[in-house]
């Protein structure tokens, strides 16, 4: 009849979606007086937009929980280990041992995803490389805390800071990731490094103001190479965190791939 209104007229369509790898839910309204009417759409299904692909399944979530965290343990460890010989063997007789340090970028990677105590088993990696190619104790203690230090500081503050005000922007999210890295989690690696080495005996020829900066620039430049690739290639974003999400084998996979 004339007199009632076009429900067509009046519909909306409103996509909400939480993160990209989550589901997503649209919510049709047709206004017929006081009625309206909700339909939950899974994502990949013919009524949401094609503009990703459907996630493959995780090789790994078939695995108890405790053993995929014990493997994942084990997995970051022998990253972080082989991670420290091959820059190590890049330094080239560098007068401050290394050029890049990977086990820190690895431990804030798995600590982004997993959660603040996921920085451990990277840590205890680097402090196993110290131990075996140096054979000090002292400079393994060192490498375990200027590894676990700066990203535990650093993803807190990110967690925190998201809390109170989440990323409107993915440069946002970029923004603060280079901030937290460059000029948190580095520097105090970077302290801790220096006041390691020198109680440790290493380095005694070279000034503790050119150690700093140097492991500053060390550190920094590990983070920001290695971390993001990691996290991209684990299929997570720096605007959030995944610790409380489903167990999920990608970070596993992805560790044993460049193992």
């Amino acid at each position: 009849p004339s007199g009632l209104p076009d429900p067509r007229a009046d519909a909306r369509v409103v996509l909400i979606s939480d993160r990209p790898s989550q589901s997503c839910c649209r919510t049709a309204r047709a206004r017929t007086g006081q009625k309206a009417r909700t339909v939950p759409v899974e994502l990949n299904s013919p009524l949401s937009p094609p503009d990703r692909p459907p996630l493959p399944p995780n090789s790994t979530a078939s695995l108890p929980a405790g053993l995929q965290s014990v493997l994942r343990a084990v997995l970051m460890a022998a990253l972080s280990f082989a991670g420290c010989l091959v820059a190590r063997l890049l330094a080239f007789e560098s007068p401050v041992g290394l050029l890049v340090w990977p086990a820190g970028a690895i431990a804030l990677a798995s600590g982004w995803r997993y959660g603040p105590a996921w920085v451990l088993p990277a840590a205890v990696g680097a402090a196993g490389w110290a131990f075996v190619g140096f054979e000090s104790l002292r400079f393994a203690l060192t490498a375990l805390l200027a590894t676990s230090a700066g990203p535990i500081v650093a993803i807190t503050a990110m967690r925190k800071l998201n809390a109170w005000k989440p990323a409107d922007y993915r440069m946002d999210a970029v923004l603060r990731f280079l901030l937290m890295c460059g000029l948190v989690a580095a520097p105090l690696d970077a302290a801790i490094a220096t006041l390691g080495l020198r109680a440790a005996g290493f380095m005694p020829v070279v000034h503790a103001a050119h150690l700093f900066i140097a492991w500053w620039l060390i550190d920094a430049l590990g983070l920001l190479l290695v971390a993001p690739a990691l996290l991209a290639w684990a299929r997570d974003g720096l605007s959030h965190s995944r610790e409380n999400d489903e167990p999920s084998g990608a970070l596993l996979d992805t560790t044993a791939i460049v193992l």
